[in-house]
């Protein structure tokens, strides 16, 4: 079989050329793979070997594997390397530090597969994953498979995400922008969607949420499948860790950049909505610095009425009503001091 290695050489690195010599004897099975696999890499020489050995374990073989060393400093490249010469369903880009977003675009350009998933350098595929979702991504005719995952956590603990029980159908839109979820690695995606909308990973902080909700747009069918078959590995020094405070600033600033998204007013109140709700759910466990900020960015990111439905629900009487006489967490204190808050604000609000 082959071997597919891809070494970009840039300004000040190698002999200074910025463009891809590409090294590779051709196969004509190799040439049109059913899943093509993008890993963005980048400084994870610890992980990596494991995270490729995961990959390579699959039982469904009919895919490629395309790493993209993003300018790592470590032994990674060096590994990536070493693997792609055992096998041919590896394909290696090194490239000049471009962030997880150039670096999945970068495997998108190459990918030749019918469909495209996504796979973090640190995290693992169950050896099944592709045998058990490729049948049910064909046999529903949607463009999009989601499937579950498990955190790996301190002391190789797994945590299973909350999943429905039986495979799911999302047509309407408000179903496919609510079940796409805002991950890429838990998910198949079909290439000639993606090429035809010419769908493309953005720069910015969540650049997974954005690429998924411009797939959930433009797909016609989602199916989403119970089996927790990824693995992901939650680590703090992670590149694309967001503590909750930036993870919801980030969304919040997401809601922006679909206002200003080519698409249906409907699909925009869909998105905001639903961006809603994440915030609400964490919203009392936030800072009042934070709290400060994030309604400064909704004021001018949501439109009028999400600004008063949040207002509402912070002073809702049910609300604190429930965190004061059954919450677990703050001395009893702080708890009345809450309940007086939302006393005073009521007060305020009648007069």
């Amino acid at each position: 079989m082959a071997r597919f290695v891809y070494n970009a050489l840039y300004e000040g690195h190698g002999d200074g050329v910025s463009s891809f010599i590409f090294h590779a004897e051709t196969i004509s099975k190799m040439d049109h793979p059913i899943i093509s696999t993008i890993m963005p890499v980048y400084n994870v020489a610890e992980y990596l070997r494991e995270s490729l050995d995961s990959a390579l374990s699959q039982t469904f073989s009919d895919f490629e594997l395309i790493c993209v060393d993003d300018g790592s400093t470590d032994s990674s490249g060096a590994i990536l390397d070493e693997y792609a010469a055992r096998d041919a369903r590896i394909r290696v880009v090194h490239q000049k530090n471009a962030g997880a977003a150039g670096a999945r675009n970068t495997g998108l350009d190459l990918a030749r597969g019918e469909i495209v998933t996504f796979l973090d350098a640190d995290d693992l595929l169950a050896p099944e994953l592709y045998e058990t979702i490729y049948p049910v991504y064909r046999e529903s005719g949607a463009e999009i498979a989601r499937f579950s995952y498990s955190k790996m956590l301190g002391g190789g603990r797994l945590c299973k995400e909350e999943v429905p029980t039986a495979p799911h159908i999302a047509l309407s839109l408000q179903e496919r922008i609510r079940l796409i979820g805002n991950l890429v690695w838990d998910k198949f995606f079909s290439k000639d969607l993606i090429e035809k909308h010419k769908i493309r990973f953005h720069d910015i902080a969540g650049e997974d949420t954005f690429f998924a909700f411009e797939c959930a747009l433009r797909a016609n069918k989602i199916v989403m499948l119970p089996e927790p078959l990824y693995f992901y590995r939650e680590r703090v020094d992670s590149l694309s860790h967001l503590d909750d405070d930036e993870y919801l600033l980030c969304n919040i600033s997401l809601v922006g950049m679909v206002q200003n998204y080519p698409t249906t007013e409907e699909a925009k109140k869909i998105y905001e909505e639903w961006m809603l709700q994440v915030i609400i759910s964490q919203w009392r466990e936030r800072s009042r610095r934070w709290k400060a900020r994030a309604k400064h960015m909704i004021r001018q990111d949501f439109p009028s009425e999400v600004w008063r439905k949040l207002r509402e629900w912070e002073y809702e009487l049910p609300v604190w009503y429930r965190y004061f006489f059954l919450s677990m967490h703050g001395s009893l204190g702080s708890r009345w001091r809450m309940y007086f808050k939302y006393l005073l604000a009521r007060y305020l609000k009648a007069l």
